[in-house]
């Protein structure tokens, strides 16, 4: 069984590959990476924010059909990046509201865990941009909204959290995504041998319980 452990946001205030195609997808979240605190640069100056990822595979056309598959077969996978932080004005807030197709009271939010969301289903609308060079065109989260759904997933369901590593999973990530979660100050904070971070298999909160009431 997949090891899960527990992340919740607070509520205060690269290279060539095939990407997804254009269009509203059923898809369903099998995988998230908890990548620990960022330092980010932006016009409006330097901030620190922890980050998350959070990756769906596309299973259903909006007719209902089988979605495009990629040359090897497989469903087309798409990730979003997100600030972990389930204030109200937060894009994973934004997001999750119209996901849940309720809104989160205050309560809801601050005790939510979002590993509840890892092999649920949604509607997920995708748009390409391209590069100011011209030279790339990147696929992009545009919408995420309410089904009742499902289809038959395909990946391995997975998280990582920086504070509590499960080396297994690090391994298995690609290596843009472990060198931001090394350059975290939470992977930089775990003293523990490597061999030592994976975490105990029988442990009660890494078990996900997919009879669980929709999030």
């Amino acid at each position: 069984m997949a090891k899960i452990t527990p992340i919740k946001a607070p509520a205060s205030a690269g290279g060539d590959f095939e990407i997804a195609p254009e269009g509203v997808f059923l898809a369903r979240c099998y995988k998230m990476v908890d990548v620990g605190t960022q330092t980010e640069t932006s016009q409006f100056g330097t901030k620190e924010n922890r980050k998350i990822y959070l990756y769906w595979e596309l299973l259903q056309d909006a007719d209902g059909g089988d979605a495009p598959k990629t040359e090897q077969g497989q469903p087309f996978s798409i990730f979003n990046s997100y600030k972990l932080s389930m204030h109200q004005k937060a894009n994973l807030r934004k997001h999750l509201d119209s996901w849940r197709g309720k809104k989160f009271t205050e309560e809801e939010a601050a005790d939510f865990d979002i590993t509840k969301l890892l092999d649920k289903f949604c509607l997920i609308q995708i748009g390409h941009s391209t590069s100011k060079d011209g030279q790339k065109t990147y696929a992009n989260v545009d919408n995420i909204m309410h089904t009742k759904k499902t289809a038959t997933g395909v990946n391995e369901i997975s998280s990582f959290n920086a504070e509590n590593p499960d080396m297994e999973v690090f391994n298995d990530l690609p290596e843009w995504l472990q060198n931001k979660i090394e350059d975290s100050p939470e992977w930089q904070d775990t003293d523990q041998p490597e061999e030592a971070q994976a975490a105990p298999a029988d442990k009660e909160e890494d078990k996900i319980d997919i009879a669980d009431v929709p999030f």
